[in-house]
Order: structure tokens, then sequence, then C-alpha cells
């Protein structure tokens, strides 16, 4: 999917949503839903040209715990950054859900510092001593 030519996209995909859904399947990822801020059709086209981070279907995890402390969107975002070789194709104003952003850097990392349980960082501290 080199050179995409919109028009010709148009005839296929009438919807962001649509688009979002064939790349979904075509390339076995998992994307933000379409609802996001941050998923637009140029969003959606560096994904088609393999241009931002995505993560496929099969090591996308989704994060069900509680985090010991609070981190806003932005703050996920930057750490995604951080450990990712590649862009996200957000920016900080137009950022997907919290949610979505979370199971990104759970896929990415799971052992991230963010993920770190209460017990874990008690055992971590009083082993250390």
């Amino acid at each position: 999917m080199d050179k995409i030519d919109l028009n010709y996209l148009n005839a296929f995909f009438k919807t962001n949503e649509d688009l979002r859904e064939y790349l979904e399947i075509k390339k076995k990822i998992v994307l933000p839903s379409s609802k996001n801020k941050g998923v637009t059709t140029r969003y959606l086209m560096m994904v088609a040209k393999d241009e931002v981070l995505t993560i496929p279907e099969d090591r996308y995890r989704h994060f069900r715990g509680q985090l010991q402390k609070s981190a806003p969107k932005t703050d996920i975002h930057d750490m995604i950054l951080e450990i990712s070789t590649k862009a996200t194709g957000f920016t900080s104003e137009n950022l997907p859900d919290r949610a979505w952003l979370l199971d990104m850097l759970f896929s990415l990392d799971p052992k991230h510092e963010l993920f770190k349980t209460t017990n874990e960082t008690l055992t971590r501290e009083f082993s250390a001593e």
C-alpha cells in the first residue's frame, strides 16, 4: 500500500470506520476506535503505509489491573514513545482514549513500571533492604 489514491479509497471506504476495519483485517492489527479523536484519515493512511506503530492482534493485550498511580493520556503516550522505534501517529492534542493507550503500552511492555502493583513494589522494596 505504498502509493494510495484517496479518490480510489473513497470508492471503497465511505467512512474512516470502514477503512479502519479493513486495515485491522488486512494487516491483522488492533487499532483504536474510529470514534477516537486521533483516528483520522491521515492517521489511517499512515497505518496503511506502515509509517506508525501498530500492534499485531496476536500480541495485543488488555490491561485488566488497577494502576498504583494515575497517569494522564499524554504521559501514557510519552511512555509508549520512549519504548517504541516508531511514531504513534498521534499528537498530544489528538490522542485515542486512555484505555487503548494503556492496552498499547501493556502490549509493548507488560512489565513497565506503570503496571507494577502495590504488592510487587513492596516486595521489591523489602528485598532491596
